[in-house]
């Protein structure tokens, strides 16, 4: 009982207080409060870290096995890839989306070095010596990060690993 009390009202609570033989142990506030919230960080089963795993390696393999390929520019890489050209050599333009998405394709085509001097024209246009793979990887980066993220989503709301390997 003195525990207890100690417990919810504003006195210290000693390490040496043991509760009395007719009440059961009263455990501490860390203890409960570790059994009422558990972040998928504190878990230690295997299956969850084993269906992270599998979600994302998969969907590493599937999103860069042969990225070099098509050799051509293809469907959305017709508008992000011009845009893009645009955002590196500083024209002006008006676009009615907003422009996160093809201002990190331009500062990685910058990176890898591309220079904004390719038109994408059409669909199937030839690269040639034009560096495109660096533009292709960071889009490839950013759809792989969503999945653990995901997973990691679907897991904190409904805590099952089911739905969370389904979702991701």
């Amino acid at each position: 009982m003195e525990l207890r009390r100690r417990l919810e009202g504003s006195q210290p609570v000693s390490r040496h207080v043991l509760h009395s033989p007719e009440e059961p142990p009263v455990r501490s506030r860390a203890v409960l409060q570790r059994r009422v919230f558990r972040s998928p960080l504190d878990c230690s089963e295997r299956w969850y870290w084993t269906g992270l795993a599998v979600v994302t390696l998969a969907s590493a393999l599937t999103r860069f096995y042969s990225i070099t390929e098509p050799r051509h520019v293809a469907w959305d890489e017709t508008h992000f890839g011009k845009h893009a050209s645009w955002y590196i050599q500083g024209q002006f333009f008006f676009d009615v989306h907003p422009p996160l998405g093809k201002l990190v394709i331009a500062i990685a085509g910058v990176l890898t070095g591309y220079n904004g001097s390719f038109e994408f024209k059409e669909p199937g246009q030839k690269y040639d010596d034009t560096p495109y793979i660096g533009m292709r990887v960071v889009c490839a980066l950013m759809g792989l990060l969503l999945v653990p993220l995901c997973y990691l989503t679907v897991w904190e709301l409904v805590k099952s690993p089911t739905a969370a390997f389904i979702l991701a």
